[in-house]
């Protein structure tokens, strides 16, 4: 429990006069006479402040002081200190000058004057709830609301105005601060302290030049700045019917700045979002007229491409690998954007085979390759054209995952039995560099070795089905670099025994026993790629 703050002076009941208790003892005989008739009930004393009972106490050197009884109701003075005692005796002598009787009689008698005042009281009249009460300056009702005014002259602790504030809050009286001399710019302690009091800040004073009742009101009002909210002082002579009385926080007021802040500020972050959106929107027509006038370009010099025989196309593939993902969409889509393929397009327009090699092999272009027109993919369609450069325009495609060993090649006489192999086992490969290999010539005879040796049939070179001897010594000549390979091949296989049945001549076993004596140096170039499509010769 808080100790009781000593207070020095009080109201003795007797005599209905203050009593200082310094000025009234002077022994400790005295104070001793004085607290028994106190405790006796024979002197009574009330708080200042609450009106509540009040004994005489004494400290352990016989100094003597007022103290509220043991479980008194709440006053600020009661557990109070020195400062907040000050702040009391500055605002009880400002209420005994001159200018604050002036003020309460003056905003008394013209509160008279205006129809609907009622009830009307001047410092004569406490305010009672429950244990608490209060002797508001000026009280009357208006319209049903019920004001208290309060004149302040002096400065008070902030317990002093929030215990005030907050009893007629809670009671549901509208409390108007008057403030003759109060400025509200300044940066005194009470200044702050009243000023952050209410979320409206008015803040008003007698309006002493007018002849009814008036009130200065001095408000913060809001102003927009750009997209920022910023605030001025302003000064405004209203009158009570111009005052909003707010039931939910019983607060009296002109000027709403809360609520006109938020709403501006609301404004503000409106106006800016609008502005952002626009200045979004402008950046996005920019930023697409950018885009379209690049894509354009690069266009452009494809069609010019297109039409030359032989042309160097590092400077248009560094462009569009240069490109972003935003602009390489929109490059697509201008591309795709006829309802005929692109590919089928190049093809009946009888552009070069080059051409159409680079679009094909460029990823960052993209196809449909599962598109058919007339019936024909855009390989049978090529093929139809009976263009030259057939078989890299089928690499490209392959590289890209275009399934092409199902083309009926009774149709297109370009086409061989050796070229559907290769593109049989290109499509077992995943990998674009292993791809590459295989359509290289060594890469692809090598394959075609070890399929003929795997499938019992030679499509490797113009050799005869029975011709396999010379199919051998063939390889044991000129494929020594990969006889390892081919020899596990011919083994797994079971080619071996077959071939040393069929040399007759021996020709075979001397170009073995060669090799055996001098061995060729042996590559791994084709070790990956021929692992991947014969994986059991490993």
């Amino acid at each position: 429990m808080a100790r009781n703050f000593a207070i020095p002076i009080a109201l003795h009941v007797n005599s209905g006069k203050e009593f200082d208790i310094s000025e009234n003892f002077d022994n400790a005989k005295e104070r001793f006479k004085w607290r028994e008739k106190s405790q006796l009930k024979e002197e009574d004393f009330e708080c200042l402040e609450c009106s509540q009972k009040l004994t005489i106490a004494s400290s352990k050197n016989d100094w003597a002081y007022f103290k509220h009884l043991p479980y008194s109701k709440e006053c600020s003075l009661k557990n109070g200190s020195s400062k907040l005692w000050k702040s009391f005796v500055a605002h009880k002598k400002s209420k005994e000058s001159p200018r604050h009787k002036y003020l309460k009689n003056e905003i008394g008698s013209k509160l008279k004057q205006i129809a609907g005042v009622t009830n009307l009281s001047i410092d004569d009249r406490f305010i009672i709830f429950g244990d608490k009460k209060r002797k508001p300056d000026v009280y009357c009702e208006y319209n049903g609301n019920k004001i208290a005014f309060e004149i302040q002259l002096s400065n008070l602790s902030l317990s002093y105005i929030v215990s005030r504030a907050r009893f007629y809050q809670n009671n549901g009286i509208f409390l108007i601060w008057i403030l003759d001399n109060f400025d509200v710019e300044g940066k005194k302690q009470m200044e702050r302290d009243i000023k952050y009091l209410s979320p409206y800040q008015n803040f008003f004073k007698l309006d002493e030049n007018n002849d009814s009742f008036k009130l200065i009101c001095k408000f913060k009002k809001p102003f927009q700045k750009e997209f920022e909210v910023h605030h001025i002082w302003q000064e405004k002579s209203v009158s009570l019917s111009d005052l909003t009385f707010n039931s939910e926080n019983a607060i009296a007021f002109y000027f709403d700045f809360e609520g006109q802040t938020q709403r501006l500020k609301e404004l503000c972050l409106s106006q800016f979002q609008d502005a952002e959106e626009k200045r979004e929107q402008e950046r996005k027509k920019a930023e697409k007229e950018r885009i379209d006038h690049l894509v354009n370009q690069i266009l452009l010099e494809l069609r010019d491409l297109s039409k030359k025989k032989f042309s160097d196309y590092q400077r248009i593939q560094w462009k569009i690998s240069s490109l972003t993902f935003r602009e390489l969409d929109v490059l697509n889509e201008k591309i795709q954007g006829s309802t005929s393929p692109i590919l089928f397009k190049l093809i009946s327009s009888e552009r070069e085979t080059h051409f159409i090699n680079f679009i094909l092999n460029c990823s960052s272009i993209e196809l449909n390759l599962s598109i058919l027109e007339d019936g024909m993919n855009c390989f049978e369609a090529f093929l139809k054209s009976e263009r030259h450069g057939y078989h890299a325009i089928a690499k490209a495609l392959l590289k890209r995952g275009m399934i092409l060993s199902g083309i009926d090649i009774s149709q297109f006489s370009l086409v061989s039995i050796h070229d559907l192999e290769i593109y049989k086992m290109a499509e077992k490969l995943k990998s674009e560099n292993y791809i590459d290999q295989l359509f290289e010539e060594k890469g692809t005879k090598l394959a075609l070795a070890i399929n003929s040796l795997k499938s019992g049939i030679i499509t490797f070179g113009n050799y005869r089905t029975d011709q396999w001897i010379s199919f051998s010594n063939n390889l044991a000549d000129h494929h020594n670099n990969y006889w390892n390979l081919l020899t596990k091949a011919m083994h797994h296989y079971n080619r071996w025994e077959l071939l040393l049945e069929l040399d007759k001549k021996g020709s075979f076993q001397r170009k073995v026993k060669n090799l055996m004596i001098d061995p060729a140096k042996q590559s791994n170039t084709y070790d990956g790629m021929i692992a991947t499509l014969f994986p059991e010769i490993f």
